[in-house]
């Protein structure tokens, strides 16, 4: 079973309780992790905006999965993952050498599921 780490992230404390929260974010990823056959070996877990670059978690959890340890990343949606031009270029740059990113929640059209290498 492939390995994937799994990637949570509110940007507020007052959104990890009343938007959607970093226990719903594991729950909706767990699910997406055991329909389709992968394993989270770690979790990376993250109270930080994503709209400036340098968030530690994140930016630990790209340095292991360019070193190899694990096949991939789960992140909840999209928005959870990035919102600046770096870390999207970052994810785009590990997608480029194989490592596979995927979002447990999308919508149906959206620019990543017309690039193959996001599942």
């Amino acid at each position: 079973m492939k390995q994937f780490y799994g990637y949570v992230r509110v940007s507020t404390a007052k959104q990890g309780e009343k938007g959607v929260s970093l226990q719903e974010q594991r729950d909706a990823i767990e699910r997406y992790a055991q329909r389709n056959g992968l394993q989270i070996s770690e979790w990376f877990e993250e109270r930080e905006t994503a709209a400036k670059r340098g968030r530690p978690i994140f930016n630990k959890m790209l340095k292991l999965l360019n070193r190899g340890k694990s096949n991939g990343v789960i992140i909840h949606k999209i928005d959870r993952s990035a919102r600046n031009l770096k870390d999207w270029a970052d994810l785009g740059e590990l997608i480029d050498q194989g490592i596979e990113v995927h979002f447990a929640k999308r919508k149906p059209g959206s620019p990543f599921q017309r690039r193959k290498a996001f599942c």
